[in-house]
């Protein structure tokens, strides 16, 4: 095992180290910054859990791997090189480092991996290349620091809880690449309207639960809308489906209490006339009545519908 050591605040890796073993630093306070050498391959787990100083590191180009919970909760790391010859990333590497305010994915990395960037509430800032194609459960959840994300076209899987609660993120892009948005992928964010595009095939349900600030949503794929789907979404007022959508969970716009518009395609009028047909925005249970601020009528979605006239063929 390698003789690792702090001089003034610096962590010193020993000539010729090829890995750096977990727990090598696990909750040193003193360590305030550290460069990992070009002969490291690999990051070991935990190897820097609770390092509270650390303030600063750059990660050699050797380094192909970075294991679980690598720099779990180091809160005053603000400053991050990932050398480019990185391709893994682990779980929760980076869950929990708050004053880390931008991150650049290196390009052999294929997957954002569970709640990797989790708890990062000072990230403003995100360059994720074209060689990811999922991001995982829960990678970017409570980043409410983050305002926009650029989604690359390469992406095809958004997990489960991506982006639950990254309350400033405001607008986002769904490339063509994506097919499926997993369950509370984007509950309780910012987003002020989405547009689902014809790629996605499949979405879970609550994926946009709780988005207090959307107005309008538009669902071009050829999907299900699952239960939950926009539910307690307060400010949504318009919804927008495209011919493709198979059907729509009694539940997917509870309590939606500002909808005023639904655009359905005149090709496929009885259909979603037919589906909407005793559905409200709301479910009358014992517990929504409980809640607070409530008290408003439930509304027939089939008096929303508005027909959008097909475009004339040339």
């Amino acid at each position: 095992m390698a003789k690792y050591e702090i001089k003034d605040g610096v962590g010193i890796i020993p000539e010729g180290t090829t890995q750096i073993e977990e727990f090598a630093f696990q909750e040193c306070a003193e360590l305030t910054s550290i460069t990992i050498p070009d002969t490291v391959t690999s990051i070991g787990e935990r190897a820097f859990y609770g390092c509270s100083g650390l303030t600063s590191v750059t990660i050699g180009n050797s380094v192909t791997s970075i294991e679980d919970r690598a720099f779990l909760n180091c809160s005053s790391l603000t400053t991050v090189t990932i050398g480019s010859s990185v391709t893994s990333i682990g779980e929760d590497t980076f869950r929990g480092c708050s004053g880390l305010t931008s991150i650049r994915i290196p390009n052999g990395v294929t997957s954002i991996e569970f709640g990797t960037f989790a708890g990062c509430s000072g990230l403003t800032s995100i360059t994720i290349l074209n060689s990811v194609t999922s991001i995982g459960s829960y990678a970017f959840e409570s980043c409410s620091g983050l305002t926009s994300v650029t989604i690359p076209n390469s992406v095809t899987e958004i997990g489960e809880g991506a982006f639950k609660a990254c309350t400033g993120l405001t607008s986002i892009v769904f490339p063509k690449s994506v097919k499926t948005i997993g369950r509370l992928a984007f509950a309780g964010t910012g987003l002020i309207e989405v547009i689902i595009p014809k790629s996605v095939k499949k979405v879970d349900n609550m994926a946009f639960i709780d988005c207090h600030s959307l107005k309008s949503i538009s669902i071009m794929g050829s999907l299900k809308i699952p239960s939950q789907f926009c539910e307690d979404c307060e400010s949504l007022e318009t919804v927008t489906f495209g011919s493709g959508v198979k059907a729509i969970a009694d539940s997917a716009f509870n309590l939606c209490k500002s909808l005023k518009r639904i655009n359905i395609p005149e090709e496929k009028k009885d259909v979603f006339q037919q589906n909407f047909l005793w559905k409200v925005n709301r479910i009358k249970t014992d517990y929504d009545w409980a809640r607070p601020g409530r008290d408003w009528e439930p509304v027939e979605l089939i008096k929303l519908l508005k027909v959008i006239p097909a475009e004339k063929k040339k």
